[in-house]
């Protein structure tokens, strides 16, 4: 027996369900109705709330219970704690009952909340109107006298941020018998999951000209991890301030072939349109346990000034994707998701910034500035093909290299001859570049040749510097490029 004259209770919120019907369907013929199907059939319809309570208007006008329904108008309350999820709304009820026979004073009731030892005040809400209190604090209320038999009823609410092992603190500080303080303290626990898996790929593309910037696509893969159906209200993706968003969905297919950043004259539209419920998968909101979904984003970098001293009139212009600022944008961009759960439950959920895996840093980027192959029928070439060059007749790619060091150096470039593939390359590997001023470019030229049809990458090369004696081996790859069957 407790020795404190005060009992606290504590029980969740939670939204009822529906109860599932508990009739049984009575096959019942007309012409030839059995003495049981008859009762049976009498009984279902002269009480039709009894056996689920579901019911139809028949031809005659007449309700008639629906047998085959299998849910009832009936609610229930939950028989256990459930399961609490990130992003959810936690609420609980309190009771607060004196069970003794002399009068309690000074009630003082805090609630604690938090994980790992670190815990925070919850603000309180008394439901009691008829008792004398004052509020002590935003997370305290001081109840001036509790009758023998009276009750204290509470409310508290709490969004979860944090995943793992919550506790839930009350403390009840109260003066006893004889005017002696004394303390009722108890612990609640519960654990927190993920409602939502979520995944990402990043895949960059090389900018395949001059004036493109360089392009990422972000694929996100998001999981049901929950045990209901979750009906998605908005998802939404917000890019990084140094990036500009573009969404494939799988209602907009018919826009794969747009480019990737919107005209001026339609960018305050798109965003605008973006900036409502976001994109839905497949034209519904409903995701069961376990199901996955996945969503297609275009990033592309917003160019960003790289330098105040002026181009030399011989240097081309340089890429937007060159800036410094730009290739140390790690962060995408964050994801927001609001779903709702059985009921009208309302979770949210905003992930932390999404970040690609950042680049290993150079002094002499490499960037493709166009093709030029030439025709049956202009034997002098043509320029800028597209990406796109013939089978087995061989192009000349012009390349763009970069000084981003702070002296002057003598670049030689080398091509990888074991990562070439199936573009092979003709003439000699290297090729002198010569003297290159600090934040200044130089133009080179290789010709390959391309021995199979489809889309194959051009690797990266290898820049060396005559002055420093230094060498630098560029990852992944330059630019890609189409091999058709004829041009």
């Amino acid at each position: 027996m407790s020795r404190h004259p005060l009992t606290l209770k504590v029980m969740r919120l939670a939204r009822p369900a529906l109860t599932h019907s508990q009739q049984f369907p009575v096959d019942y013929v007309p012409k030839y109705p059995s003495t049981f199907s008859h009762s049976a059939r009498q009984f279902v319809e002269a009480a039709p709330a009894q056996f689920g309570g579901v019911t139809s208007t028949g031809a005659a006008g007449k309700e008639v219970p629906l047998e085959s329904f299998p849910l009832t108008e009936t609610l229930s309350l939950p028989r256990k704690f459930g399961a609490m999820y990130l992003g959810e709304t936690f609420c609980a009820h309190a009771c607060i009952t004196n069970a003794s026979q002399t009068t309690v004073k000074n009630v003082a009731i805090q609630v604690e909340i938090g994980i790992g030892g670190r815990m925070a005040p919850l603000p309180l809400s008394l439901r009691s109107e008829r008792h004398e209190y004052r509020q002590d604090g935003p997370a305290s209320i001081v109840v001036q006298r509790l009758e023998p038999g009276e009750s204290i009823n509470l409310q508290i609410t709490h969004e979860i941020r944090q995943l793992g092992l919550h506790e839930l603190s009350w403390q009840v500080d109260y003066l006893g018998i004889d005017g002696v303080p004394d303390t009722l303290r108890k612990l609640f626990n519960f654990r927190v999951n993920n409602p939502l898996v979520v995944k990402t790929k990043v895949n960059r593309c090389r900018p395949q000209g001059v004036n493109e910037s360089r392009a990422i696509f972000l694929e996100i893969q998001v999981t049901n991890a929950t045990e209901g159906t979750m009906a998605l209200e908005r998802l939404r993706f917000d890019p990084d301030s140094a990036y500009e968003c573009m969404e494939y969905d799988s209602s907009r297919l018919d826009g794969m072939d747009a480019p990737l950043s919107p005209p001026p004259e339609s960018a305050g539209a798109e965003k605008q349109g973006n900036a409502g419920q976001g994109v839905i998968w497949a034209g519904t909101s409903f995701m069961h346990p376990g199901e996955t979904r996945q969503y297609l984003y275009g990033l592309t970098q917003r160019c960003q000034q790289v330098s105040d001293t002026a181009p030399s009139p011989t240097s081309p212009p340089l890429p937007p994707s060159w800036g410094r600022e730009a290739q140390q944008a790690g962060s995408l961009g964050r994801l927001d998701i609001l779903w709702r759960s059985e009921f009208g439950g309302v979770g949210r959920l905003q992930t932390s910034q999404l970040s690609q895996k950042p680049q290993p840093p150079t002094q002499f980027p490499v960037c493709m500035l166009g093709l030029r192959q030439p025709l049956a029928d202009e034997p002098a070439g043509s320029d800028d093909r597209g990406g796109q060059v013939a089978l087995e007749r061989p192009f000349d790619a012009r390349f763009l290299v970069r000084n981003d060091s702070d002296q002057a150096v003598n670049l030689t470039v080398a091509a990888d001859m074991a990562r070439l593939g199936s573009v092979l390359l003709c003439g000699n590997a290297t090729r002198e570049v010569g003297e290159v001023e600090p934040d200044r470019t130089r133009e080179f030229t290789f010709t390959f040749i391309p021995m199979s049809l489809g889309v194959h990458r051009i690797p990266t090369f290898r820049v060396s510097d005559a002055y420093s004696g230094t060498t630098q081996q560029l990852g992944g790859y330059v630019a890609d490029i189409v091999v058709i069957g004829d041009c």
